[in-house]
Formats: C-alpha cells, sequence, structure tokens
C-alpha cells in the first residue's frame, strides 16, 4: 500500500467517472507469441498448479497454463485417478500437442516423454509369439488380457477354444493367467488379437486319426436343424441326417432324441478336409440288434427291427 506503480489506462467512463486499469498490459500478451514460441512437438518445463478429475493445468511461464488430459499422463490402458500421476506443485517437463492462441488453450502430454509400451512390444513380440496375461475384462464377444503394464488384447470367442463355447465366462474369468498366442498386432490403432485355442491340440486332426468309418462312438445331442441333430462326439461335431435318426419316418429331429441325450452313432462318412463327419443313430442301433435267420430255405439273417415288422405284418 502506498507504493506508486505504473499502469495503462484500458477505459473511461466519462459518465460514471470510472476509469478501468491495467497492470498487466504493459507487458506484451505471452499468448500472442505462444504459437512460435512452443510449436507442436517442443517440450518445456512447468509447475503443477492444479490437479482435477479429468487432468492437470502447469504452469509453463508467467501468465500461461495448459492441460495436461487424463488421458495424456500415462500409457495405462486403464488409467487411474490424475493425482495417482502428479500432485500439485511438481517440477514435470511435458510436451506440447496444440495451442489455441485466440481462445488461451494450451493442451500438453506426460506420456509422450515416456516410452510407447506398444511400440516396445512390437519390438519384441512378432506374430506368432506367445504370451502370458491375465484376464481383466469378460464381454459378449471374447475377453480383454492385459499382457503387459498398459497392453491389452482380445481373445475373441471364436479363438478361446477348440471346443464350442457359447460364452467366454464358460471358460475364463476375471484375474485368471492365461497364455496365448499373438494373431494380430496394429501398434497405431493401439489393437492387439490373441488366439487360446492355437495352444490346444486340434480335436479334429486328432478324431479322424483315431476314427474310421464303420466305427461306434457315444455322442451327445448339441443342437437341432431342420435336416437333422448336430452331435457332440469329443471335442468335435458331426451331423446325424434326420433319415439316419430313426427307423421310423420323422418330421423333425426331436421327435425322435432330446437336446442333451447321449446314444451311440455309426460313422458314415469323414471328410477330414471340410471338418465334416456324418453319422448315424439307425445304423448304431442296427449293429447292437442280435441277428435271426428268416426262413429254413433262404438262411438269411435279419435283425429284431426286420422280425417286429414281419411279425407285424402277418398280424394285420
Amino acid at each position: 500500500v502506498g507504493e506508486i506503480v505504473q499502469v495503462k489506462i484500458l477505459k473511461i467512463d466519462r459518465e460514471t467517472g470510472r476509469i478501468n486499469l491495467g497492470y498487466k498490459q504493459l507487458w506484451p500478451n505471452p499468448w500472442d507469441t505462444l504459437p512460435e514460441r512452443l510449436p507442436p512437438g517442443s517440450r518445456i518445463k512447468g509447475r503443477v498448479t492444479r490437479v482435477t478429475d479429468y487432468g492437470a493445468f502447469v504452469e509453463v511461464e508467467d501468465g500461461v497454463e495448459g492441460l495436461i488430459h487424463a488421458s495424456e499422463l500415462t500409457w495405462d490402458k486403464r488409467p487411474k485417478h490424475p493425482s495417482k500421476y502428479v500432485a500439485v506443485g511438481d517440477e514435470v517437463v511435458v510436451e506440447v500437442l496444440q495451442v489455441d492462441a485466440p481462445n488461451r488453450r494450451l493442451s500438453l502430454s506426460l506420456r509422450q516423454l515416456q516410452p510407447d509400451p506398444w511400440r516396445l512390444f512390437a519390438e519384441t513380440h512378432a506374430i506368432g509369439a506367445r504370451v502370458r496375461g491375465r484376464v481383466r475384462g469378460i464381454t459378449d464377444f471374447g475377453a480383454f488380457v492385459e499382457v503387459e503394464k498398459g497392453i491389452e488384447g482380445l481373445v475373441h470367442i471364436s479363438d478361446i477354444s477348440r471346443r464350442r463355447v457359447k460364452h467366454p465366462s464358460e471358460v475364463l474369468k476375471k484375474g485368471q493367467e492365461v497364455e496365448a498366442i499373438v494373431k494380430e498386432l496394429d501398434v497405431n490403432a493401439r489393437r492387439l488379437g490373441l488366439s487360446m485355442k492355437e495352444l490346444e491340440p486340434d480335436p479334429w486332426e486328432e478324431f479322424f486319426t483315431t476314427h474310421r468309418v464303420g466305427d461306434i462312438v457315444r455322442g451327445k445331442v448339441v443342437r437341432f436343424a431342420s435336416f437333422g441333430a448336430f452331435v457332440d462326439v469329443g471335442g468335435v461335431e458331426g451331423l446325424c441326417h434326420i433319415s439316419e435318426l430313426s427307423e421310423e419316418h420323422i418330421e423333425k429331429p426331436e421327435d425322435a432324441v432330446q437336446i442333451g441325450e447321449e446314444l451311440d452313432f455309426r460313422i458314415l462318412r469323414l471328410d477330414p478336409e471340410g471338418r465334416r463327419i456324418a453319422l448315424s443313430a439307425r445304423a448304431a442301433r442296427r449293429d447292437r440288434e442280435p441277428a435271426y435267420t428268416i426262413g429254413e430255405d433262404t438262411g438269411r439273417i435279419a435283425s429284431l427291427g426286420e422280425i417286429a415288422r414281419l411279425q407285424q405284418g402277418e398280424g394285420d
């Protein structure tokens, strides 16, 4: 108080007799030359003045304050609150992202001065590399696995297992450690595709190696189609056509079998290239029926089913 200072007259209101004065106007406005002095990509030291839910404000020079948005504080996929990374009073070196002088907005980044974990990951992991990680999230279409700090990959539901998976939660749970193969890697898009099923033995190859046409296999009915029933025969699915489900004529598969029902099937055809297996419940039942001769003269062998039909005919 009492100090004599030099000021600049900003406005005079002659009606009220008021005079608006300015002290900072005696010096050039730093924002006017900021775009030339701090172009995008330049680095500058500053002091953290405020920390909010959405980021941290940093004073880089007198009268100039910039914002480090929460997404620019760290490379973490799921960043914590900004206060976990910086505090008021911290001296930090930041990189300029954008300068909007007319609106006095300065966008800054702290993470740009840190190594990009995605680029480091790409330098040490090629397509086909094996990685280990922890399940961080499960959705209807797959599971997100953190393989390194700041890097999460997606295991699509079709890549979880060689067996049919209706929902990822059937196989995986949050926090579970898993191994996978790098299937896709796009550093710029921050996209990592993983596959767990590539580490499993191929059940199709195993089935085609150990089974032949004519073999009897045990299977479980898992789903229906208008033309037949799909059957799980040990990790792979075969089709039992509607005509091979029953000796009798049926309109739909569920007239002969139920979902979850287990029974024997005979292998009619194997197609390793197309990964198709044709099955017959009717033929498997015939194989189990004891045989009897029909007539003394012919000596032909008949099954119990044929005998029953003959007896039914005689009764008519």
